[in-house]
């Protein structure tokens, strides 16, 4: 977890992962949001400051946001469980770099739309891997970057996320898909500024809005 040297806060990732989130949210109606995979709680305390009333989950007790915003609620989850909600319960769902570490990612979905309220939104990021380097690195090392072994070992990317299996996983769940960016886009080693695209793009950001109920394969 890395903090502001002079506050001693959580930071938001170097990325801009978060950055982007909050750009895309900030002028949205307030309402209940809840930040599924917190992590230390950097995000979670940004938009509680948008005036968001924020609600956050994480499967380790690493919330130190809450030191710096008492209104802030935190709950232990495990996210490939059922997460403990009311149907219908959010206005706003965030998970940022969560769903590529889960075991089974189809219900996390299901369980993100059913605790959602219809017409609500959902923020989901997960690694690019359609990326020309992605791409390339699959080609002569054969895992995905970010999804070697060590990195699996370290970080414990389960299930790399392929943009067509996740819009047939949000369909299934409920969802439209509003909205497809990303947080940043480059070259890898030489860090040449390229367009927000697949190719490039380092992280993938959807934005999908409930529609209806979630639904099974059957």
């Amino acid at each position: 977890m890395k903090t502001n040297e002079k506050t001693n806060e959580p930071e938001l990732d170097k990325g801009a992962i978060h950055e982007t989130i909050l750009n895309l949210i900030q002028n949205e109606p307030r309402g209940l949001l809840l930040d599924a995979g917190a992590g230390s709680g950097a995000l979670s305390l940004r938009l509680s400051r948008l005036g968001f009333q924020v609600i956050s989950v994480d499967i380790t007790k690493n919330f130190k946001a809450k030191e710096f915003d008492n209104s802030l609620e935190f709950i232990l989850c495990d996210l490939d469980m059922d997460i403990p909600f009311k149907n219908g319960t959010f206005d706003y769902i965030i998970s940022s770099e969560v769903i590529e570490h889960l075991e089974n990612p189809w219900h996390f979905l299901r369980e993100l739309s059913r605790i959602m309220k219809t017409r609500g939104k959902l923020y989901l990021t997960t690694p690019n891997v359609h990326s020309i380097h992605q791409r390339l690195y699959f080609l002569f090392s054969k895992p995905f970057y970010l999804f070697n072994d060590g990195d699996f070992k370290h970080n414990r990317h389960l299930n790399l996320i392929l943009f067509w299996n996740l819009k047939r996983m949000l369909s299934l769940a409920g969802f439209e898909i509003t909205k497809v960016t990303f947080n940043r886009a480059f070259i890898p080693k030489i860090r040449i500024r390229c367009p927000k695209t697949f190719l490039f793009g380092e992280n993938l950001i959807v934005v999908a809005k409930k529609i209806r109920e979630p639904s099974r394969w059957r």
